[in-house]
């Protein structure tokens, strides 16, 4: 890690959001896909958990990652 002050970098600037119609609306139904917990549960298989993969009411990681990255540019986009 870079300490001398010559060395350092100036942090990489965040990117910016423009709030649309589209990053709206998919913020929207972000936010209504919310069980009454405030989780994103869908039909699916827990593999590890479960040899025989019945399908169950599972939260993945997939729609998990893909909200949270819908809510933080509409965020973004809103300041």
């Amino acid at each position: 890690m870079a300490t001398e002050p010559a060395k350092l970098r100036p942090a990489p600037q965040a990117p910016r959001y423009e709030l649309s119609d589209e990053l709206a609306a998919a913020a929207k139904q972000a936010i209504a896909g919310l069980d009454t917990r405030g989780a994103w549960v869908e039909e699916g298989r827990l593999r590890d958990a479960d040899p025989e993969g019945k399908v169950r009411r599972v939260i993945t990681t997939q729609t998990f990652l893909r909200n949270i990255d819908t809510l933080s540019r509409f965020l973004a986009a809103s300041k």
